[in-house]
């Protein structure tokens, strides 16, 4: 057919894509699927290690204030808040004195230690100190066993039964009331 105004060329080029074509996306979603499925056990893994770091953190802070004592022959604690999840150490200076910040090297007071909210590893309940409320100090004497003492810091009785801080991750650790064994 001749080219006239009555009948123009048309050109026909090859097609243009305009999306991706259904295996792709399905390729796609595969891929993305595999990598999601390996990074699941990977993050609960890390949050299992920071839960474990807490109540490490929390033994190795009991145990200080067990050997202090003992060092030292003066009572030592160590108090928890439930709320503020800090943990700071105490002493009893002299008999008739009140409970204070544990000095550090230099005299100083010990800073509290903030417990690792990151982790979801959070003080739950501590039993077994005798006291009410969100503070609870776990308290030492010179033998190394726990006691319970009043706020004043006189002695109401060494622990009668086991002592347990309990983590909102699960887990907990435990003071053994005749021995002062930290579990």
């Amino acid at each position: 057919m001749p080219h006239s105004p009555a009948h123009p060329v048309v050109r026909r080029d090859a097609p243009t894509r305009r999306g991706f074509s259904l295996f792709e996306l399905v390729a796609v979603m595969v891929v993305l699927g595999l990598i999601a499925a390996s990074a699941i056990p990977a993050a609960t893994t890390l949050g299992s290690f920071q839960a474990e770091a807490v109540r490490s953190e929390v033994r190795a802070a009991l145990t200080f204030a067990r050997q202090t004592a003992g060092a030292t022959g003066l009572p030592t604690g160590v108090r928890m808040n439930t709320t503020t999840q800090r943990m700071d150490f105490r002493q009893i200076a002299a008999p008739g004195l009140a409970p204070g910040p544990m000095p550090d090297h230099n005299g100083l007071p010990r800073r509290p230690v903030l417990i690792d909210r990151h982790g979801g590893a959070c003080f739950q309940r501590i039993t077994g100190t005798g006291e009410g409320g969100s503070n609870r100090t776990v308290w030492f004497g010179l033998a190394g066993t726990p006691q319970q003492r009043e706020a004043d810091g006189s002695l109401r009785q060494n622990a009668p039964g086991t002592i347990v801080v309990t983590f909102t991750t699960g887990g907990a650790v435990t003071v053994q009331a005749h021995s002062g064994l930290i579990e």
